[in-house]
């Protein structure tokens, strides 16, 4: 927790107010790539998800509870913005585990992916695109917004695997939306016990993960 002197409060605001309206610009030019696709492809269904989930992700960047409730702390608890944002998005994940809503409580995984792209930023370690992947490869990760799953490219990503989500996330939908088999919500020991170039199956089906699979399970996933 990072904390600020009362003189400072004004200065950390402006420095949140900045980094959302450079996370806005940046949702809406994901926005504008999604809508000029949907026109190429004559609306797909995937290109229309993933339109709706960048719409909420951007709503939630405008003026939302967790922006007003950041900008809020940053004056009542003296805290800086990046802190003021976890802050916020701890407060809201408490709220949202007590609804009985299974897919209302699972927003929680989206408050969290904004959440994370402004910290991110405020840190000075913006979100980059995933384009490093060979062709095939399987996406590890703790966590990824809907965001960064929107720009990986299906005809080369073979899958992804999240320790953080699950499959009523908006994640899990932009990764249906595009075909790529994904698997969210998985122990940190898988993880923990792959390395790069491991022989992976991800079955987005029935949401396994195969480690190191023998020569006829692969076989049998081809």
């Amino acid at each position: 927790i990072i904390t600020i002197d009362t003189a400072d409060v004004a200065d950390e605001q402006s420095r949140l107010d900045a980094t959302v309206a450079e996370s806005l610009a940046e949702v809406d030019a994901l926005l504008a790539h999604e809508r000029a696709e949907a026109g190429i492809d004559g609306g797909q269904d995937s290109n229309s998800e993933i339109i709706t989930l960048l719409e909420a992700h951007r709503a939630m960047l405008a003026g939302s509870r967790l922006v007003r409730g950041a900008h809020a702390r940053i004056q009542s608890d003296l805290l800086a913005a990046e802190s003021a944002v976890e802050a916020e998005v701890a407060a809201l994940a408490a709220q949202f585990s007590r609804l009985s809503d299974r897919y209302i409580a699972a927003r929680i995984d989206d408050v969290r992916a904004v959440g994370r792209r402004l910290v991110s930023r405020l840190v000075g370690c913006p979100v980059t695109p995933l384009t490093d992947v060979p062709a095939g490869g399987i996406v590890l990760a703790r966590d990824l917004t809907p965001a960064e799953t929107a720009l990986l490219d299906p005809a080369t990503i073979g899958g992804i695997v999240t320790v953080h989500g699950g499959a009523a996330g908006h994640t899990a939908v932009v990764a249906r939306g595009l075909g790529i088999p994904a698997v969210l919500g998985v122990p940190d020991a898988v993880l923990s016990g792959t390395v790069s170039g491991a022989r992976i199956i991800v079955d987005g089906i029935d949401g396994r993960v195969i480690l190191d699979p023998d020569d006829a399970t692969w076989r049998s996933y081809q």
